[in-house]
């Protein structure tokens, strides 16, 4: 079973702000205006054989080495995604949303120089990153 989570994000802005409009506390406003700019970003999306055909043949008669180079900076810009950088601990601490469901995120220890999806402990982790921001292999149901 996979979570569609953009989904379940929206369901639960929409019901925050609900209960929000009800009850009259916007100590939640700056979180769903959050979500809603996170859920208001585009979904990357990879290119076909026919996109990167295209972009080959339109950057073959600019030389050799230059037409390489601009296909590959129009390649990026347009498919690339960017890499999540490192938050040290000691400069800001993980909200929520950044943990899974077990409240841990990937913090990186120097002493075994490995990242390992746990709970920060300042005395050991000197980084985190996002729970989410490192690829693993789902379970299939």
């Amino acid at each position: 079973m996979t979570t569609d989570y953009r989904a379940l994000c929206a369901e639960l802005t929409a019901a925050l702000n609900d209960w929000q409009w009800e009850t009259g506390d916007d100590r939640y406003a700056a979180l769903i205006a959050r979500a809603r700019a996170a859920l208001a970003q585009s979904e990357p999306v990879a290119p076909t054989d026919d996109d990167v055909t295209e972009l080959f043949y339109r950057h073959m008669g600019e030389g050799s080495q230059v037409g390489f180079e601009n296909a590959i900076a129009e390649a990026l810009a347009r498919w690339g995604r960017p890499t999540p950088q490192p938050v040290a601990v000691r400069e800001t601490w993980p909200e929520f949303s950044d943990c899974d469901q077990q409240e841990e995120v990937w913090v990186w220890n120097p002493v075994l120089d490995h990242w390992k999806l746990s709970r920060i402990k300042r005395y050991v982790h000197t980084h985190w990153l996002p729970a989410n921001a490192l690829p693993t292999p789902e379970a299939n149901d």
